[in-house]
């Protein structure tokens, strides 16, 4: 059982106002949330043990600018600790240790040494454990004085004290650990907005000498979970109260929110069980980030030589040409293009490519061998698709190049029926019924039919690619 959770009826739920929210810490605009990464199953390789999948807690170390994060097992009792360069991909160090459910991580710059939050399980439950931050070697833990559960912990810099939360209450502590403040955890009864029935604390970090705690709601769709909201919420060490929250609604199927790193004044939320993923949020509203706009006015221009498989991130790319598609890899077309990166239910990852010349293809990225399925072609029509053509004796269908039209001669409650194509440039037509007594012949040009009646007959025809 994960204790982190607590379940409430939804009329505990307090209703959003505009003076609540402008009361707050954050002024009237919450801190923006920006998502630049995501990839499936990373944690595999991150962890580089296949039973280490699921990510926790973590922590950025200033001094080597890298973040440090735990990877652990399905029963929480075993843990791997990964320092991870800030391109997200390249690991530095790898120790594995007993940190139980390694829930939440806070660095002291003071003391050089890691402070984690284990949770209920494991040899170390229910405990504060000391890393070693150079060589993440567990030192010594801490009970604090009781036997619960220890699910969020983070050290105030700017106080020198260190914020400590369980199931039941939000204990402040200063520097060498001595007892200040304690506070009943009432942190559920403070949510804005629509809230599911069950909330789940995640992390917690400091900004400016504030405490922000990271929660999230969840609900069960067919047993699958949907995410339904990502929660900051500002706790006042002075009386235990929360005074504002910002809420985030995430696109697709988002994984869980794990923790926050403070790199200045964005925050960086990284999210892993299906996907690995990392968001900036902007908590300095004095430089809310401008949208990276491009070319077209919204899509991002692929790098050159970029590989369309490495885009995994919801959103919208482009190449501008065919001399630039040259350089990129596995691309189905040679022109320039649109790519829809697109979240669809089940956390699966669907690309879209559109060409400049108008065919549309898809690929899904496999759940089952983490790569992407084949290039589908599903739509390579260029013109009008439907023709509806008055009484005459004679009609002519233009067909694009490997193109196809289904053509159809009513007469009554009979009917003549033709398919054309081209291939590479040679013409087909074949008769695939033919209910009407009046004669019907075909000539076939350079890309096109001509169809030449003994009575004058409308035409209906459908352009298939």
């Amino acid at each position: 059982m994960d204790n982190r959770t607590t379940t409430f009826d939804t009329s505990d739920t307090i209703e959003f106002t505009t003076s609540l929210l402008k009361r707050g810490y954050f002024g009237d605009n919450r801190p923006i949330k920006k998502d630049v990464y995501r990839k499936r199953r990373a944690m595999t390789i991150l962890s580089g043990d296949d039973s280490h999948t699921i990510l926790q807690g973590g922590c950025y170390i200033p001094q080597r600018d890298h973040f440090v994060m735990a990877f652990v097992n399905s029963d929480f009792n075993s843990t791997i600790v990964v320092e991870l360069d800030r391109d997200y991909e390249t690991v530095i160090k790898r120790v594995q240790l007993d940190i139980g459910h390694a829930n939440d991580f806070t660095y002291n710059p003071m003391t050089n040494k890691i402070y984690v939050a284990t949770g209920n399980t494991g040899t170390n439950a229910n405990k504060i454990a000391v890393l070693n931050a150079e060589t993440f070697a567990l030192e010594e833990t801490m009970t604090l004085g009781d036997t619960r559960g220890k699910w969020l912990c983070s050290y105030d810099e700017i106080n020198n004290q260190y914020y400590v939360i369980d199931n039941l209450y939000i204990r402040v502590f200063d520097g060498n650990w001595t007892l200040l403040k304690t506070f009943d955890n009432t942190l559920k009864d403070n949510y804005v907005g629509d809230i599911a029935p069950t909330l789940t604390a995640q992390s917690s970090f400091c900004y400016k000498g504030q405490f922000i705690t990271i929660y999230f709601s969840r609900v069960k769709v067919g047993g699958a979970q949907r995410i339904s909201g990502i929660y900051l919420q500002l706790v006042n060490t002075d009386n235990g109260e929360t005074e504002t929250v910002a809420r985030y609604i995430p696109r697709g199927n988002s994984d869980e929110p794990e923790f926050v790193a403070m790199i200045d004044d964005v925050g960086y939320m990284f999210g892993g069980q299906t996907y690995f993923s990392v968001s900036k949020i902007y908590m300095d509203q004095s430089k809310i980030y401008e949208t990276d706009y491009d070319l077209f006015g919204a899509g991002l221009l692929l790098p050159e030589n970029a590989d369309l498989d490495d885009y995994q991130m919801p959103g919208m790319y482009y190449s501008p040409n065919t001399a630039y598609t040259e350089s990129l890899s596995n691309a189905p077309v040679a022109t320039g293009f649109t790519l829809y990166v697109l979240p669809v239910c089940g956390n699966v990852t669907v690309q879209k490519l559109i060409s400049s010349a108008g065919d549309v293809y898809k690929r899904v990225l496999s759940s089952t061998t983490n790569a992407f399925l084949d290039w589908e072609l599903i739509d390579s029509c260029v013109g009008s698709r439907f023709r509806k053509d008055g009484q005459s004796s004679t009609h002519t269908v233009s067909i694009n190049k490997n193109g196809a039209w289904m053509v159809m001669f009513p007469y009554g409650d009979k009917v003549n029926m033709y398919l054309i194509s081209d291939s590479n440039g040679t013409v087909y037509a074949r008769t695939i019924t033919e209910g009407i007594s009046a004669t019907i012949s075909m000539t076939k040009g350079e890309g096109s039919v001509t169809f030449r009646c003994s009575l004058t007959l409308g035409m209906l025809a459908w352009r298939l690619a």
